[in-house]
């Protein structure tokens, strides 16, 4: 039985208060967040291997790209129940929502395989204490590069597969047939399509998730099963770096997932009343996805971070102090 819907709140209020101005002010307080971060990784993290610590600064560039391309360029919102997508960023009026969306996946991915990538890294300074064997790492990002490249294929399919049928809308939507006409707005009436789209995100999320486990399972293992390779600082200093590794990984992960998940709440649960104030939240809980990690990060580091912070205090006490002075 098809399902007719008469007024659905967010279509209504299509334009969320605030969504534009609260996504620019959290990307500005994750900027400032992640180069504090990044400061502590480019003069702070000397004692870790060279391509290891490259890979760790490249990891926090590369996450903080695509939440501030989404939060000021993209601005991606999703309409469930009504099948469809709008874009409020600045590029939303010239771009299309599916192509902002494919641009956004271009740069997460580039971050995605630097994140899997830092963890191949440290399993192959771990093994290297233990054994002249190492693991085939080759064989572990051709893995994540075909999990993604599945993801590009599906997305480029979906792409130029969807039509925005008039009759689907009319017959399903009739009080809302002049979306069609909204700049930035991207309507998908395939319902198979749409349903398989939210089956790949899912499958996607979850396979990461999978290997991500697995590569810190075996190099927890290696750790573990050495007793002599390893001095007791080394040991300790392996575990420690893990550890804290996937303690921001799993915030990281948390953020980033929040909005996909979100959509498929509202995919599964259709709501038709006020959801606005829960989407601009968990919309900026995404677009920050990277300052909860990175503030993780300093908290370890106290020291390291009391120092910088110092440095930044200083000259403005001198300059106000200055300004102080001219004044009387």
């Amino acid at each position: 039985m098809e399902t007719r819907y008469e007024h659905i709140y967010i279509l209504d209020n299509i334009e969320i208060d605030y969504l534009f101005e609260t996504s620019i002010f959290t990307v500005f307080i994750s900027f400032v967040v992640n180069i504090f971060g990044l400061n502590m990784l480019i003069n702070h993290s000397k004692r870790d291997n060279t391509s290891y610590r490259y890979c760790l600064i490249v990891s926090q560039i590369t996450a903080f790209i695509p939440q501030c391309y989404w939060g000021i360029c993209q601005c991606t919102i999703a309409l469930f129940p009504f099948p469809g997508f709008i874009s409020q960023g600045i590029l939303a009026s010239y771009v299309s929502t599916m192509i902002l969306f494919f641009t956004w996946f271009g740069l997460f991915t580039i971050h995605a395989l630097s994140f899997i990538y830092v963890l191949i890294i440290r399993l192959k300074i771990v093994e290297a204490f233990i054994t002249k064997k190492s693991s085939n790492y080759t064989l572990y990002i051709t893995l994540v590069s075909i999990l993604l490249g599945f993801c590009w294929i599906f997305i480029i399919y979906f792409i130029f597969n969807n039509v925005a049928s008039v009759e689907y809308i009319s017959s399903h939507f009739p009080n809302y047939i002049h979306l069609l006409q909204v700049k930035g707005i991207f309507i998908v009436t395939d319902e198979i399509l749409l349903r398989y789209s939210i089956c790949i995100v899912v499958f996607t999320i979850f396979s990461t998730i999978c290997f991500y486990i697995y590569l810190c399972y075996k190099i927890i293992g290696n750790v573990k099963s050495q007793q002599n390779k390893m001095s007791r600082s080394q040991k300790n200093h392996q575990k420690k770096v893990l550890y804290e590794s996937i303690i921001q990984s799993c915030i990281k992960c948390v953020t980033c997932g929040s909005c996909g998940t979100w959509w498929v709440l509202l995919f599964i649960f259709a709501p038709i009343g006020n959801v606005n104030m829960f989407t601009l939240i968990v919309h900026c809980i995404f677009v920050g996805a990277p300052i909860p990690g990175t503030i993780v990060m300093l908290y370890q580091h106290p020291t390291y971070f009391k120092k910088d912070l110092k440095k930044v205090s200083v000259p403005i006490i001198q300059q106000s102090s200055i300004q102080n002075y001219l004044r009387t």
